[in-house]
């Protein structure tokens, strides 16, 4: 199984270097496309090592809902004539992330599993000087993405580090020095390439895997209550070297916010989809009877890529649905596919929340307990961006590795 372990890691890598490739060397769709199909290789011809079935861990139901949304997402876009090169473009990009996960789960073991953390922790600094590159270039907001390919796969990559970070801490693995100088940076590449959510979620989610890795005691609470005081205080202060009064304050004023989150134009044209009215848009614009209201156009139909892109996509440069999931997912499979979609990643939830609560060892609730927080954080980014639809490759992957470390462990309590 060497070779096909090391196709996988080379795929990891691709994922995580992928876009450096793209922006720097080879400006072609194809660098996107490796590691899908490193992926497909491994799935359709490589040998499987036997292992405790996935199923123990995650149940039938997830593997029924995924097929379930994609048999529907093809059935309509059969209906909807469109054309079989979106429809199998969309196909690729929703479940190359499950089969990711599949194979880091059939492949790795526990050894792998720190060999991952070692590339995770390895490409922190990486990225961190190609940001410091990028923002020295002027290119900075949407465009800055480190070693990712813009700001919304950044985000991403710079929680799934601040969780496993997190949890190496609060166990000891890793120096206080190094989690403040993660945090110093993570902080920096979020006010750089504007991502506002980062400000309030980097301190949230290492204060939820803190309660959750820890025993809940009186001083969580004092805590909290303590960070809740001093959070808006500090973030003023430390956004003001960077950012003027007025977007400090459009940022942390609760009634900016919502203006911001909820206005048509999202600051492009009139017809712009945003983050708290994307799918009451989805309905204006998009979704005019009950057949489309239950199943969209079909999964793929709103693709945007330059080669397979249909009616659908010709229309993102004007609404821009494709930034936000709700709306990317209702087009595509209309209702009836959303709450598939929804009710997969709750299941998910549920079972990771249930290895965390029923277990007495630590070991096996620290992953739990990681593997729920980033489910929990999927929801937030469902509702800020598009990435838990469209680019979420590296939580799969963490899922994957939270699976393989709870299933290691619980064969050798059985031993």
């Amino acid at each position: 199984m060497k070779k096909e372990k090391k196709i996988l890691y080379l795929a990891i890598y691709w994922i995580l270097y992928g876009a450096v490739i793209l922006k720097y060397f080879w400006s072609n769709q194809l660098v996107v496309l490796v590691p899908d199909i490193l992926v497909a290789y491994l799935i359709l011809f490589a040998k499987k090592p036997k292992r405790y079935p996935l199923s123990s861990l995650i149940g039938k139901a997830i593997p029924t809902l995924l097929a379930l949304f994609i048999g529907l997402g093809i059935i309509s876009a059969f209906l909807n004539l469109m054309p079989l090169t979106s429809t199998f473009w969309g196909v690729r990009m929703f479940l190359r992330y499950s089969l990711i996960l599949y194979l880091v789960y059939s492949y790795f073991g526990y050894k792998d599993v720190l060999k991952f953390k070692k590339i995770l922790y390895t490409s922190i600094p990486i990225n961190f000087l190609f940001c410091i590159f990028q923002f020295g270039s002027g290119q900075v907001g949407d465009y800055m993405g480190g070693i990712m390919a813009g700001n919304g796969d950044l985000a991403a990559y710079l929680l799934v580090c601040l969780l496993l970070i997190s949890i190496d801490y609060i166990k000891g693995k890793v120096r206080l020095l190094y989690f403040i100088l993660f945090i110093i940076t993570a902080f920096v590449e979020a006010m750089w390439a504007e991502i506002k959510l980062l400000y309030f979620l980097l301190p949230m989610s290492f204060y939820i895997i803190y309660i959750l890795v820890k025993r809940f005691s009186l001083g969580h609470v004092v805590a909290f209550i303590v960070a809740a005081f001093f959070l808006l205080p500090t973030l003023k202060f430390v956004l003001s070297f960077y950012y003027n009064e007025q977007y400090i304050h459009d940022t942390l004023d609760m009634e900016s916010v919502k203006t911001y989150t909820t206005e048509s134009s999202y600051g492009y044209t009139d017809d712009s989809f945003n983050r708290s009215t994307s799918i009451d848009m989805a309905h204006v614009y998009y979704l005019h009877d009950p057949y489309h209201l239950a199943l969209g156009y079909g999964i793929g139909s709103g693709n945007y890529s330059n080669f397979f892109k249909t009616w659908i996509g010709n229309t993102a440069t004007k609404t821009l649905y494709f930034y936000f999931t709700p709306s990317y997912v209702l087009i595509e499979v209309g209702w009836i596919g959303f709450v598939i979609f929804i009710l997969g990643h709750l299941l998910l939830a549920y079972h990771f929340g249930k290895i965390y609560f029923k277990a007495k060892d630590r070991f096996l609730k620290q992953w739990g307990a990681l593997g729920l927080t980033l489910t929990i954080l999927t929801f937030v980014f469902m509702w800020y961006n598009a990435c838990p639809y469209a680019s979420w490759y590296l939580p799969y992957i963490m899922w994957g590795v939270c699976l393989v470390s709870i299933r290691e462990r619980k064969i050798q309590l059985a031993k």
